[in-house]
């Protein structure tokens, strides 16, 4: 591996692809999407904006392609996408994002062998995937990923089918293509079963890694007739990764004494259906569970301390009052280890949508509810395809709840999202 670390996948794809016949598929697209952010003043993280000031405007152009080629009568494929996005608020920056570069042999007709950087699919789920331990991680807020962000993982894969049965190993190592130092700390093992029985499509899985909790999970979706379908997954932590959460706690002096006591081995679970109406319209339902979220007890107490802090970092920042100064930090803290914790263990996830008029126009929308705290997000959208190539979109989201809860705590109430894309 170290060699294959040290020379570009890119030119050994490009270069094979040119060399030989093949059949090409690709795609090119373009998009502006320019964002206005409706803030709030009474945020707990940033009091009447007063850390810092959120720009109210900014705009995003995004270059977005995929090439495929099959060589050697379809024995091997290559295939890379790319997105280079660059966005201005106050001021330019641009970055470009290696979404896929990989190579898939097919050694016999049950057998292929796959390198290289890969998007991989194994959730079920239409906003969560908890047993996708090979998935990219999904925002339920975008889950479609509308503008194709999403970025696949360096691997090595083998997946053998027979019939009904399928198996998949894959070994992920994080830069082990793309940089010269691997970071070995990160390394993961996956494996996969999975059985099709009479529409029942059953997988189960499991994942070894370095330096995180290491997985067993399951998942089922399941399809009646032309209308029903029905999905589940089911993920548990060994040992979990509470420590993050407590050590939040901690540093917030809060004392989650009456909360349910932890357990060491969280589960995450989503259950959930989706249904099409004679009419055409589609509707999604979900319940997702956490373990490693917050209770609704120490949901209250981290939101009563935070704004508590909130009120003293403000005094410290507009009259000077020194005793404020260490609000100030301890909010800051929390603002960033937040964002890797789930602040809500059940949260109930509903996609709606429709396609119409000879499939010129489109709507959908997500609706994201915390039972803990009571907060929701709603992002309705609406497409309309002007012709073959232009495709224009309106997407709103609001951010709704009490002050003391996830969305009611965030510093922007809503942001409108205005997008032109153009299909080459």
């Amino acid at each position: 591996m170290p060699r294959i670390a040290r020379i570009p996948l890119i030119s050994i794809l490009m270069f094979a692809a040119g060399r030989l016949h093949a059949e090409t598929d690709w795609s090119l697209w373009v998009a502006n999407e320019t964002s206005y952010l409706h803030l709030r003043t009474d945020s707990v993280f940033n009091p009447d904006q007063l850390f810092f000031q959120l720009p109210k405007i900014g705009n995003d152009f995004l270059i977005n392609g995929r090439l495929s080629r099959k060589l050697a009568n379809n024995r091997i494929r290559l295939q890379v996408a790319a997105v280079q996005k660059l966005s201005h608020a106050e001021r330019a920056n641009s970055r470009f994002l290696l979404r896929e570069a990989f190579a898939v042999f097919t050694l016999n007709s049950n057998l292929d062998f796959s390198i290289g950087k890969k998007l991989v699919k194994w959730g079920t789920g239409a906003g969560y995937n908890p047993s996708g331990f090979a998935d990219p991680p999904k925002d339920p807020q975008d889950p479609n990923d509308r503008l194709s962000l999403n970025q696949g993982t360096e691997l090595i894969q083998m997946n053998w089918v027979r019939g009904n049965h399928s198996i998949d190993v894959v070994y992920f190592a994080p830069r082990l293509y793309f940089t010269r130092d691997p970071i070995r700390s990160r390394d993961r093992l996956a494996l996969r079963y999975d059985r099709l029985w009479k529409g029942l499509d059953v997988s189960i899985m499991g994942l070894v890694a370095s330096n995180s909790p290491n997985k067993l999970g399951a998942n089922y979706s399941y399809v009646q007739g032309k209308n029903l379908e029905l999905h589940g997954e089911l993920a548990l932590l060994f040992p979990g990764n509470l420590q993050a959460k407590r050590k939040l706690l901690a540093d917030l002096s809060i004392s989650a004494a009456g909360a349910v006591e932890e357990q060491n081995m969280p589960v995450q679970s989503v259950f959930g259906c989706g249904y099409t109406f004679l009419s055409g319209w589609t509707l999604t339902a979900e319940w997702h569970h956490d373990g490693e979220g917050f209770s609704s007890v120490e949901n209250r107490l981290l939101y009563d301390r935070m704004a508590v802090d909130s009120t003293l970092a403000r005094d410290a920042l507009t009259l000077g009052d020194p005793a404020g100064l260490a609000a100030v930090s301890r909010l800051v803290a929390a603002n960033g280890m937040l964002a890797g914790i789930r602040q809500n263990k059940d949260t109930l996830f509903l996609m709606a949508g429709i396609v119409w008029d000879h499939e010129k126009f489109s709507t959908q929308s997500v609706v994201l509810r915390h039972l803990q705290d009571g907060s929701t997000a709603l992002i309705p959208s609406i497409n309309a395809q002007l012709n073959r190539n232009w495709q224009l979109y309106l997407r709103p989201s609001f951010f709704l709840g009490r002050r003391k809860s996830e969305y009611g705590s965030l510093m922007t109430k809503m942001v409108l999202m205005l997008g032109l894309r153009y299909n080459l």
